[in-house]
């Protein structure tokens, strides 16, 4: 550190001029840090504001052949369409709910986690009655374990797990139950 001293014979003590300079540093460096605090800090905060409101959507999600049918996690290859029936507790007017359907492993129909479709909705506040579905595929759907993923915004809220096992869906009309 540089230092002016006085020039009295035998005196070693520093100059007024390098006192005020070597306060100034320490003043300086004192507001860099607060800023730099006060930066961190403005982060933190936006962060946990974030997390909290991510922490506050419920998605609760049944799996169906249909909006009236009975809720189950395993499908006929056969299956026409597969719904992921849903209602929301704390979503808000204009989020965006993204549904992303995953084969997680179908064998060699094609490769671990292969995404299959995704579809995104922008809510209205929350529902009883919210719904992404998807279509069988044209050779029907291959045999092996699958998911939904549902996000709100870019958070990650729900996942529910499927299976599609072979053979053909039940239907009542083709069990001789004329009723």
């Amino acid at each position: 550190m540089n230092r002016l001293f006085l020039d009295y014979p035998g005196s070693r003590l520093p100059s007024a001029v390098s006192l005020t300079l070597a306060h100034s540093r320490r003043i300086r460096g004192a507001q860099t840090f607060l800023r730099l605090g006060l930066f961190v800090l403005i982060i933190a905060v936006v962060i946990s504001a974030s997390v909290a409101r991510a922490g506050d959507v419920k998605i609760q999600v049944v799996m169906s052949t249909g909006p009236d049918d009975e809720p189950t996690t395993t499908f006929a290859a056969d299956t026409p369409k597969i719904f992921a029936l849903f209602k929301t507790k704390g979503v808000q007017d204009g989020d965006k709910l993204r549904g992303v359907w995953i084969a997680e492993d179908v064998g060699d129909v094609a490769p671990k986690e292969t995404k299959i479709d995704e579809k995104s909705i922008k809510a209205e506040g929350d529902t009883d009655d919210g719904a992404f579905s998807l279509s069988k595929p044209t050779n029907g759907w291959p045999v092996g374990k699958y998911r939904l993923e549902i996000y709100v915004g870019d958070e990650l809220t729900k996942t529910v797990k499927f299976t599609i096992k072979g053979g053909k869906s039940h239907d009542a009309s083709e069990d001789g139950d004329n009723g």
